[in-house]
Formats: structure tokens, sequence, C-alpha cells
């Protein structure tokens, strides 16, 4: 599962604003003199994996991501939260609820294991994919380092 989701930037009147084209409800404007590009890329990742983690919260879907084409740049969450998406959206394909899969897991909450901003472990993660019947399968895909 790809989940690295297109960003537009827009520049109006001395601030540039981050668009996502798959999360509306991230509203994201900044003074432009105090953004380089590497400040826009983290200011893009806290807001998506803010966005993320409330649907998460919410129950809310975790859309796919559309297509990058003409996109300023693409980011997308780091490794742990985005084993914590597939679990959640394998949670969701099974029809489950978070209160289900604790008491699959033997536990009396699964809401640490689906957190984004929890420090969970691989084990536990692993754990709680196995007790919906599934497996993590990790990929790794090569770029180039920058400058």
């Amino acid at each position: 599962m790809e989940i690295g989701y297109p960003v537009f930037v827009e520049r109006d009147d001395g601030e540039i604003g981050l668009v996502f084209p798959d999360f509306p409800e991230i509203v994201s404007w900044h003074a432009a003199e105090e953004m380089d590009e590497a400040s826009l890329k983290a200011e893009a990742l806290d807001a998506l994996i803010l966005a993320l983690q409330t649907r998460v919260m919410e129950n809310d879907e975790i859309p796919e991501a559309s297509d990058a084409a003409g996109a300023d740049f693409v980011v997308a969450p780091p490794p742990l939260a985005a084993m914590k998406l597939s679990l959640y959206r394998a949670l969701v394909a099974e029809g489950l609820t978070r209160k289900d899969l604790a008491a699959r897991m033997g536990s009396t909450t699964a809401s640490r294991v689906l957190d984004l901003y929890h420090n969970s472990t691989f084990s536990q993660l692993d754990k709680a994919m196995a007790a919906l019947g599934r497996r993590f399968s990790i990929s790794v895909t090569v770029q180039p380092l920058s400058s």
C-alpha cells in the first residue's frame, strides 16, 4: 500500500499555502519569508499526520492517494505510522472495532497501536495485525540521496 500524498504549494500575498487534494480539512498557510523547502516539507508532514490521526480517532476513511502529477512534492507518513494506518485499514475492512481488536489481542485496549503519535513496537503491531489474520510485508525503495 502506497501512502504518499501529493502536496501543492500556493503563493499569495507573501504567504505560502500547502494544499492536499486528498485532505480538504488541511488548511496550512505560512509567512513566505519563514519557509524554505525543508520547512515546507516538515510542515506538510506534521499537517498530514494530524489529519490522519484525526481520521483514525474519528473512525473516518483514510483516502487512497490521488495522482501526484503536477504536485510540488509528495509527503508520506513515516514507516511506523504507515504500519498503523495499514492496521487501521485492515480493522475497517474486517468490520471490527478497537474493542474487538483488543479482545483478539488478549488486551484491554487497542488504542495505542492505532495512535500515530504513540511509539509502538513492531512486535505490538505484528501481534495486532496477526489478530486480524494478516501480516505485514515490508519493501524497500531506492531513492536518490539529496545533496
